[in-house]
C-alpha cells in the first residue's frame, strides 16, 4: 500500500478519535493492516462470516473507522488477518476455515450459519 493511502486511513482516523489512548490502539491495528496485500482472503472482514474474499482492503478499514461504533473499532480491526493460500494446491472453504480459527484462537463459531458466537 502506498504511502498516500496509508496517509488516507490515518487521516480519518485522526478526525474521528483525536489523539486519545483508543487512537493510538486503532493506530497500532491500522498500521499492521496496511502493509497486508490489499485483496485477498482475509478473516472477519464484515463479521458475518470467518473468512471473506475482498479486492480492497483499505476501502473496508476506511469504512469500518468512519462508521462503526466507537468501541467496536479496535475489536473489528484486530480481527482482520490475511490469509496466505498455500501456492500451488487447490484451496477448499474449509481450509480458510481452519486458518481463521488458528489466526483467531479465542473466536468460537457456529459452524451451521458461520457466524460469531463470541470471543474471550
Amino acid at each position: 500500500m502506498t504511502y498516500k493511502k496509508c496517509d488516507k486511513v490515518i487521516s480519518a482516523l485522526r478526525r474521528r478519535f483525536g489523539y486519545t489512548r483508543e487512537a493510538s490502539r486503532i493506530l497500532k491495528e491500522v498500521l499492521r493492516l496496511v502493509i497486508l496485500p490489499n485483496h485477498g482472503v482475509f478473516t472477519l472482514l464484515h463479521h458475518q462470516k470467518p473468512t471473506e474474499v475482498t479486492n480492497n482492503l483499505l476501502k473496508r478499514i476506511l469504512y469500518i473507522i468512519n462508521s462503526k461504533r466507537y468501541n467496536e473499532v479496535h475489536l473489528r480491526l484486530r480481527h482482520i488477518r490475511y490469509i496466505e493460500p498455500n501456492r500451488g494446491q487447490r484451496i477448499s472453504y474449509d481450509f480458510y476455515i481452519s486458518r481463521a480459527l488458528t489466526l483467531i484462537p479465542r473466536c468460537r463459531w457456529s459452524y451451521k450459519e458461520y457466524q460469531i458466537i463470541g470471543t474471550g
